[in-house]
Formats: structure tokens, sequence, C-alpha cells
């Protein structure tokens, strides 16, 4: 029997962003550190959840999937010349004044260091009607095309129930059921 909330794809998600975040850290370092961010969101988790086993199960999936999945084009880096590519997400006309204004953002701040892939023009211009902030913008085309990263390497189906309830400002029940598994 469990002794916690469900593990999510969304809390497997979130173990392969920190260990992404921090590749050189052990199981440990990365379990401590997402038990501390899911309590920051509920006082009531335990400690000790996520177990240290689940922690290195999906470590151990997300290396080895990592270690298997070939390079994907959707993870070069974004042009205006990228738009032709076949197998590249198209970004509709009206987008690209958004994605424009990401990519010179990226490349006007030390802290992106240049970087604007394909994947995250492609979430920049599907997000580009919802937020018109560009600093932000930005911030959130990178979370979905690393959280969609994350699915893949955790074969899963991408969940972005979680983040689109961050971008609805729905920080009620059903954001937190959505986090991990359980009302909170």
């Amino acid at each position: 029997m469990a002794k916690g909330p469900l593990v999510t794809g969304e809390i497997e998600a979130l173990i392969g962003t920190v260990y992404r975040n921090h590749p050189k850290w052990k199981a440990p370092m990365v379990r401590n550190e997402v038990s501390r961010i899911l309590r920051k969101e509920n006082s009531k988790l335990s400690s000790t959840w996520p177990s240290l086993s689940t922690v290195q199960k999906v470590l151990a999936t997300f290396r080895r999937k990592a270690k298997e999945l070939p390079d994907d084009p959707q993870d070069k880096p974004w042009s205006m010349a990228t738009l032709d590519r076949p197998n590249i997400p198209p970004i509709p006309p009206e987008a690209l004044p958004a994605v424009l204004n990401v990519w010179k953002l990226r490349i006007d701040s030390l802290e992106w260091n240049f970087s604007f892939s394909i994947r995250e023009a492609k979430w920049a211009a599907r997000l580009s009607a919802l937020i018109t902030d560009t600093e932000e913008l930005s911030t959130r085309a990178s979370q979905y095309a690393r959280t969609e990263i994350l699915y893949q390497l955790l074969d899963r189906p991408f969940d972005s129930r979680g983040l689109d309830s961050l971008i609805m400002g729905r920080f009620g029940e059903d954001a937190k059921r959505d986090i991990t598994g359980e009302l909170m």
C-alpha cells in the first residue's frame, strides 16, 4: 500500500526537472529538493515523500530514455529559416511578432545564454494570444518546452494541466489536485 499521495506524471516531471537543473545531484538530494518544493505547496505532505526508491526509479527511466532518444529537430536553435523546414510545427504569421520579441529578449539577456529552441518558439506562438508580457511569455514557453521534453523522457503522454492552471490563474482546489493527485 502506498505511503503517500499518488506519484503522478507531473511529480515525475518535477523530479526530472530538478535533476535536469542539477545534473550532478544524486537521488537523495533530488528527493530532498522535490519534497521541499511540494511541501511549500502543501505543508501536510510528509518530508519523506516521494520516497527515495521512487525518485531512483524515475531518475533511472529518465537517464535511460535520454540516451535512447534520437535528436529531436524541435530542440535545435530557432530562427526565421526554421519556418520552412519539414517536420517543424508551423508558427502562425500573427504569432511571429511575439516569437521574435521572445527571441530578441533571449539574445539580449545574459541569463538565457542566447538559447531559444524551435520547441520554445512553438510554445511562445501558442501562448502569445494569452500572454502579452515578453518576459513572462519567454518563461512560460520555456516551462512548457522543458515539461514536454521531460514527459517524453518519462515515456508518458504530455499533460500540461498544471502549467495550464497557472496560466489561467487557477490556484484553487483543481490546480492543487493536479500536482499531487489528491486534494490538498
